[in-house]
């Protein structure tokens, strides 16, 4: 303890704000100060504060003494005695001393060496003050005035702190007694000596240490008996210093020496336990340490764990010092022993290693690989105890480095061993370095390291197994997962269990997941070989070298088998490595080892349906059918049949044609028997699972289920099952057949479909006109205009919106035509078998397919000549053997006869069906044209007069049937006909012969003028005016007398219907044509009067328009036809007024 004694008041340092202050107080004494101070002392006393009241006094006293000592003499023995106790706890060091708080003045903060001095001027004996001022001179380096003074003081007081004050300044002075002086302490006073020389001597205790620790290794002691002696230091030693590591180890190597071998190993672990971390010196403490706590456990016998322990911890901190210390503690004979307990833990704990790899829950784990480190540690001890042994142990060595992931040790360690002349063990060291290689991405010196040992005379059956592993991880690497497989399969038969360490253990643990998904998958793909022989491109790889009389040959199962065990030991709980093993069983006809494994896995797999067809397989392959059904029926209520594939892919031939046929029967049986969707669906599902055990295609299986999928409304489902069959079989008539119905039935609901949602479109496309586009009154013309250009609009949008919707039955129509080709009977026969509205649906699409084509026909877009014919012809006999009772049927098929050009047949077929009585239009429309074909004109035309004359539709349509000159024959006849009648004031029954002459010319403007004659004869101007403009469309190609005629006509027309404006209009027309034939046409007109009357009417219109360029051209030709015309005259003039400074010329 260094104490510091009080300075004077003109001594204390001033600066800041301390010199502002004393700079303040220059006028007060230090008495003064002291008085002031011992005054705050005896306030604070009085509130019972004696630690502060006593740091005021102490203040006081570095003040001035003679003051203090005055003022603390008058407080009274009491509280004199309080003050006197309480200095001497500080100088004890019971306690810390306050500062001085709340004082006005500022004293010097008191310190244990002024508490000290003014103790003892208080108490001049007091033992506490002569003790903290010897400490002081200890301090100081004053051993032998410290010694004198205590020699003094114990004379008076007989105390322990002075007799270890005493001994610690022999100590401190270099004198041999000071070790005795503390233990005649120790021998009086255990308890206080330890106390105190911890406590206060705390410091010092190295010095004090190093003194006994000298003073036991010297061999003269004094007369002393030198055991005794040695054993009451360490007594001492161990009180003061227990976990000293000098202590400790000197006190071991006693024990030991003295065979004391249980306190030994005792001392030595509390000595290493409490060794200090990162100390410089604790490597080398901690080995001499653990050497002689080695040695104590040798010595005692059957603690050779802990000794080779600690031996190996030794060497592994500092291999020097260890063996010098091992050579020191045990003899030739000892070492030898040890090296054979040692071997002997090594390969238990080797063992153990191997077990916790084995035990292993997941292949990417490395756990176990701490238990390497004891055996890490004893190889490098017994390559240290036993040079004789290095090779071996070196390549052990390098083996735990590799295993502990400390690659660069052990490719060193290779490295240098290969390189020496010796040539042992030279192929475990190729797999190893092999592997380090492999651990740092170097794949082609691995290879090349793998490939010398397999291509070996006599390669080391573990170093072979190592070196197929790696090589195995390098071709999948590479890309050859097949080569890979047949190296892990060599590998399994050479020695099963080494193949699974050295894949948990050599191979990276991050690529083992990948090589195991690889095996499984290559595994999988030489199963299913056994159902395709032919070569592969697996097959035409490069084969591995050295061991190839060892190879795994497609559809190997037993290498299979083989591999799937591996598998399975690599992870136990992989369900791919199970479902493998199974099929390699049965691939190898073990069927109830199979059958065990899979009844194992079922209660704990996620491939439930895997393992349920599986299960089905087997249990049908042993004939119990009724429990084949049951494990089927569970993957199908279960809704997962994902797995049945994979289970047909290794299938064996039989076995696959016994499992197609059972599930179809099954399939069949269901559909026979029970009813309902839910069955159909069952059946669905059997059906696909014979189509998939079938390799995809099984027409009877197809057939079947594309049925059900129709009657379960999947239409195109079913569409895609009829596809897969004509695909291979385009002429099978049940496919054609059944498609044609499905695509009718699919078309029949997007037409249904389609039209409700334009009905829909209808409704919204009002309301919004009604509601945003209609104008309301009083809006002009460009209101008009709008709604006029959105209904247009919209109409655009609704035919875009139905175009997709249009009906196309051209899939149908073919399909059924084909399948009418092949078997027209059974196609009938199946359609006939159908429910009535489906039978409704085919009839209704086939007839307007006919209709269809024949009017495309008659209109010359012949698509692709007899072909077409000869398909309508097939449709059309069809549709009169589906009914015969429907008129239409046998029409349509005598209009294809007639197109066919077969008129006889079509003439013979009309009669055989209707007979002589043939009240219906259609029939004696086609009779009619059938005359016409045969040359009957005179009769066709009286026929077809009056069918034309009630405007039937479809002679328009028959007429494209007669070629050029048959129509232009009954034209001809047909308007002479009308001429004659006509002549007869018939006009009426003339009208149907005009007709007929229209038609039959293709609207010949000829006909079309008499049949507006007849039509204005008979007042039906209207349907005279559409004939007249035809007439007027095509006057191209006539003369201009003739189209004035026409014009002149068509304005009569007009007249007679009151139509004034539009009849001036063609007029007009008809004069700018030529003027003078028109002039003398209208003026032949009965009534001139109504002509000029309109003609002043329609310019008075334009003019009250403001045209004033069309009322004056009214008014001109006006004028023409009646020039003394005194109305049109004055409009004339008054035109000329109003549009002055208007050209209106």
């Amino acid at each position: 303890m260094q104490l510091t004694f009080p300075l004077e008041k003109t001594d204390r340092p001033a600066s800041g704000v301390d010199a502002a202050a004393d700079a303040g107080k220059a006028t007060m004494s230090s008495q003064e100060q002291a008085l002031r101070l011992c005054k705050e002392g005896d306030q604070r006393l009085a509130t019972r504060e004696l630690p502060q009241a006593t740091a005021l006094y102490t203040a006081a006293f570095s003040c001035s003494a003679p003051v203090t000592l005055q003022q603390v003499e008058s407080l009274g023995k009491d509280s004199q005695g309080k003050v006197i106790a309480t200095l001497e706890a500080w100088c004890q060091g019971g306690g810390s001393i306050p500062k001085v708080r709340g004082s006005s003045l500022d004293p010097p903060p008191p310190n244990v060496g002024i508490a000290a001095v003014f103790l003892s001027t208080l108490s001049p004996n007091n033992l506490a003050a002569a003790l903290c001022k010897m400490e002081a001179l200890l301090a100081l380096g004053r051993c032998q005035e410290v010694i004198g003074r205590c020699d003094a003081l114990l004379e008076a007081h007989l105390c322990v702190e002075l007799l270890l004050l005493r001994a610690l300044a022999l100590v401190l002075s270099g004198h041999p007694d000071g070790p005795l002086e503390y233990l005649r302490a120790f021998w009086k006073h255990r308890d206080e000596t330890v106390r105190f020389v911890t406590a206060k001597q705390q410091g010092h205790l190295p010095r004090i240490l190093g003194a006994f620790l000298e003073s036991v290794s010297a061999r003269e002691t004094r007369g002393r008996s030198l055991d005794s002696w040695q054993r009451h230091c360490y007594d001492f030693l161990g009180a003061v210093a227990p976990e000293d590591a000098r202590v400790c180890q000197a006190h071991a190597a006693h024990l030991l020496e003295k065979r004391q071998y249980t306190d030994c190993v005792s001392v030595c672990s509390r000595a290493l336990q409490a060794l200090p971390t990162g100390s410089a010196f604790r490597d080398e403490r901690a080995a001499g340490l653990l050497m002689v706590r080695a040695a104590a456990c040798f010595s005692l016998g059957g603690r050779v764990q802990e000794m080779l322990g600690d031996l190996s911890t030794a060497f592994g901190i500092s291999p020097k010092l260890a063996k010098k210390g091992f050579e020191e503690s045990f003899s030739a004979s000892d070492a030898e022993r040890i090296a054979q307990h040692a071997r002997a833990t090594l390969d238990a704990d080797f063992v153990t290693y191997r077990e916790a790899v084995r035990a292993r829950p997941e292949i990417r784990s490395d756990a176990g690989k701490e238990l390497l480190a004891p055996v890490t540690n004893a190889l490098r001890f017994l390559i240290q105890i036993s040079p004789g042994a290095g090779r071996e142990l070196n390549v052990r060595l390098a083996d735990s480095y590799l295993l502990e992931g400390n690659i660069e040790g052990a490719l060193e360690i290779c490295n240098q061993l290969l390189g020496s002349e010796e040539e042992t063990y030279s192929n475990t060291l190729l797999a190893l370095r092999g592997f380090c290689h492999l651990h740092a991405k170097r794949y082609q010196d691995s290879l090349r390291d793998f490939q010398e040992i397999i291509e070996h005379n006599s390669p080391h059956p573990s170093s072979c197994i190592k070196a197929l592993c790696g090589r195995g991880l390098v071709r999948v690497l590479g890309g050859s997962p097949y080569l890979a497989a047949v190296d892990y399969v060599t590998a399994c038969r050479l020695r099963f269990d080494e193949t699974s360490f050295a894949i948990k253990s050599y191979i990276p643990w991050n690529h083992r997941g990948f090589l195991l998904v690889v095996l499984q998958e290559e595994a999988q793909k030489i199963l299913e070989k056994t159902q395709n022989p032919s070569g592969s491109v697996a097959s035409r790889q490069n084969k591995p070298g050295g061991l190839n009389d060892v190879q795994v040959k497609e559809g190997d199962a037993s290498g299979v088998h083989q591999l799937a065990c591996l598998l399975l030991d690599l992870d136990g709980s992989d369900e791919v490595s199970q479902i493998l093993c199974v099929d390699a069983l049965y691939q190898m006809e073990r069927v109830e080892e199979a059958h065990k494994i899979l009844l194992v896995a079922l209660s704990k797999t996620s491939q439930r349906s895997a393992i349920l067809a599986r299960l089905a397989l087997l249990q049908l392959k042993k004939g119990f059918l009724y429990d084949c059904n049951q494990l089927l029926k569970k993957m199908t209520q279960a809704n997962d049949t994902c797995g049945f594939l994979s289970v047909v892919k290794i299938l064996k031939g039989g076995d696959r044609r016994l499992l197609r046929e059972h599930c179809h029967a099954r399939a069949m049986t269901l559909l026979k028997n029970k009813q309902g969707d839910g069955y159909i669906k069952e059946a669905v599902t059997y059906l696909s699972f014979a189509i998939t055990a079938a390799g995809g295609f099984a027409v009877d299986s197809l057939l079947a289920r594309a049925r059900c999928y129709g009657h379960l409304g999947q239409r195109k489902t079913a569409i895609f099952d009829f596809n897969a069959i004509l695909k291979v079989d385009p002429g099978n008539v049940q496919a054609l057949s059944g498609r044609s119905f499905i695509h009718l039935a699919l078309n029949q609901k997007e037409v249904v479909d389609g039209w409700l949602l334009m009905m829909m479109m209808v409704v919204v496309v009002v309301v919004v006109f009604q509601k945003d586009v209609v104008p309301s009154s009083g809006q002009g013309t460009s209101s008009q205009t709008a709604l006029r250009e959105d209904s247009e609009h919209c109409h655009r949008l609704m035919d875009l919106f139905l175009l997709p919707l249009v009906p196309s039955v051209q899939e149908a129509v073919h399909d059924l035509t084909s399948a009418l080709q092949a078997n027209p009977v059974a196609v009938i026969s199946e359609i006939l078998a159908l429910r009535r509205d489906a039978q409704k649906l085919i009839h209704h699409c086939l007839f307007d397919h006919c209709r269809s084509v024949l009017s495309e026909l008659g209109a010359g877009n012949e698509r692709s000549g007899g072909e077409v014919l000869k398909e309508l012809t097939i449709l059309a006999e069809s549709l009169v053997e589906i009914n015969r009772t429907e008129t239409k049927n046998h029409i349509v098929f005598v209009d294809v006869l007639t197109a066919n050009g077969r008129h006889k047949e079509a003439l013979a077929h009309l009669q055989a069906s209707f007979g002589q009585a043939m009240p219906d239009d259609a029939v004696n429309s086609r009779l009619g044209m059938l005359q016409a074909h045969k040359g009957n004109v005179n009769v066709a035309a009286h026929i077809l007069a009056c069918l034309a004359a009630s405007d039937y539709k479809e002679l328009g349509f028959l007429m494209s049937f007669l070629d050029t000159k048959r129509r232009q024959k009954l034209a001809q006849v047909a308007s002479k006909e009308g001429n004659a009648l006509v002549r007869e004031h018939c006009h009426a029954k003339a009208v149907g012969y005009y007709s007929l002459a229209v038609l039959a010319s293709n609207s010949n403007p000829r006909y079309l003028r008499q049949r507006a004659a007849c039509l204005a004869h008979l007042k039906d101007y209207r349907t005279a005016l559409k004939d007249m403009e035809k007439v007027v469309q095509g006057h191209g190609r006539s003369g201009l007398r003739t189209q004035v005629e026409d014009l002149c006509s068509q304005a009569d027309m007009l007249m007679s219907l009151s139509e004034e404006e539009a009849a001036v209009k063609q007029y007009i027309r008809a004069l700018q044509l030529e003027q003078s034939s028109a002039l003398t046409t209208i003026l032949a007109g009965p009534d001139r009067v109504a002509l000029s009357r309109a003609f002043l009417q329609t310019a008075q219109s334009s003019f009250a328009g403001n045209h004033y360029e069309d009322a004056w051209k009214t008014v001109e030709y006006g004028l023409v036809i009646d020039q003394n015309h005194h109305e049109l005259k004055k409009l004339k003039s008054r035109i000329k007024r109003e549009a002055s400074g208007c050209s209106v010329h």
